[in-house]
Parts: structure tokens; sequence; C-alpha cells
């Protein structure tokens, strides 16, 4: 793991996906950094956790519920491109699955989140 205790892994790299296991260790942070395609965020582990701008300033507070697994968000077109950095300030490593949508620039779709729900549970 990087000394700032990001790391990130390589699951899928094609024509059409970039699919990513990303990790930052308790305390950890990852350095200002810009999206410019769309993607869908996966939570698999993490409770709590601060986004911030380039220059570090605190911009919103993830809390356990954000990184709860199963969550999910759709980070679309219409926020693109997006800068921001992300500081672990929970008691376990935040783990998300990323997915970036290479050919879908341009793609009609806002941006959404969602919480992880059992269809069976409705």
């Amino acid at each position: 793991m990087a000394e700032n205790g990001f790391e990130t892994v390589v699951l899928v790299d094609n024509e059409d996906l970039l699919v990513m296991q990303e990790t930052l260790a308790e305390g950890g942070f990852e350095a200002a950094h810009t999206h410019d395609l769309p993607y869908l965020l996966i939570a698999v582990s993490g409770d709590r956790g601060e986004v911030c701008d380039a220059d570090g300033n605190q911009v919103a507070e993830i809390d356990y519920k954000a990184f709860a697994p199963g969550f999910m968000a759709y980070v679309g077109p219409d926020v693109l491109p997006t800068t921001h950095a992300l500081k672990n300030t929970g008691t376990e490593p935040i783990v998300v699955i990323r997915v970036e949508l290479r050919n879908a620039v341009g793609a009609s779709g806002s941006t959404r989140l969602a919480l992880g729900i059992d269809a069976e549970q409705d």
C-alpha cells in the first residue's frame, strides 16, 4: 500500500470499462484527482470519511450509511469533470469498486445515489 494509505487494483481494463478496487486505509488520504468519465461506485466497506477540494478543505462528510456494503452511486456527465480528495476518518478501511464507463461520455443520465436494498425485503 502506498505511503498515504491509498491503493488501486485494476480488475478489468478494456475499451468499454475500467473496473478498479480502491482501498483507503484508516487515517489515509487520497490526493486530489479529477474524474472526467461517468462512473459507478459500489461500497464494500468503510464507516466515515471526508471529501475535500483540491486544496484539502473539507466539502462533505461521509458517514457510515454512505459506505455501508451495497451503497451505490452513479456519477454522471451532469457533474463532470469533478476534482476532489478523500480522507478516511473512520475506524476501518474504505473499500470501493469503481467502474469507469469509457463509452458513456455525453450519454444522458444524471448523478444518482442509492442504498443497497434486497428486493426480497419489499
